[in-house]
């Protein structure tokens, strides 16, 4: 990815669900590992915030949580703050739809995700989940946040 030879700035969106939070952190630091001059952000519920407290290898923090009675309200807010931040890269670990959404109206420029649930035409890149017998196959949480790394060359 022509990202590695610049300093970019990335954000990171973190999965809502706290199982999925944690298992997708070992997969964060592997982007920072590969992007060591880069400024790595963490976009993640709040509530979390005390799990990462400590952690040297991301840079800042922003906080959203999807299910906050603000709706469309936070989802503007978030997505302006995005916008004011200038991020080069945005590395989905969510499936939502939404979050695509949001990265493609803040300006991010380059957006990699998991090309599943309609979102393809929302992100500049991103790997094809495995499939089986026409279904998305299931595989270690793991092993697919490190697909994503591996695609946009982080690790």
């Amino acid at each position: 990815m022509a990202l590695r030879n610049r300093h970019p700035k990335i954000i990171l969106r973190s999965p809502n669900p706290l199982g999925d939070f944690v298992m997708s952190l070992p997969a964060a630091e592997q982007i920072k590992r590969g992007f060591p001059d880069a400024g790595l952000t963490l976009m993640m519920k709040p509530a979390y915030y005390p799990l990462v407290t400590g952690l040297d290898w991301y840079d800042d923090l922003m906080g959203y949580d999807k299910n906050e009675q603000k709706g469309m309200r936070e989802f503007l807010r978030a997505s302006s703050e995005i916008r004011k931040s200038g991020f080069d890269l945005a590395v989905l670990f969510t499936n939502s739809f939404s979050s695509a959404l949001m990265m493609k109206l803040s300006g991010v420029r380059e957006r990699v995700g998991y090309l599943r649930s309609g979102r393809g035409w929302l992100l500049t890149g991103g790997p094809k989940p495995r499939m089986s017998c026409g279904e998305i196959a299931p595989i270690p949480m793991a092993d697919y946040y490190g697909g994503l790394c591996s695609h946009i060359g982080g690790g």
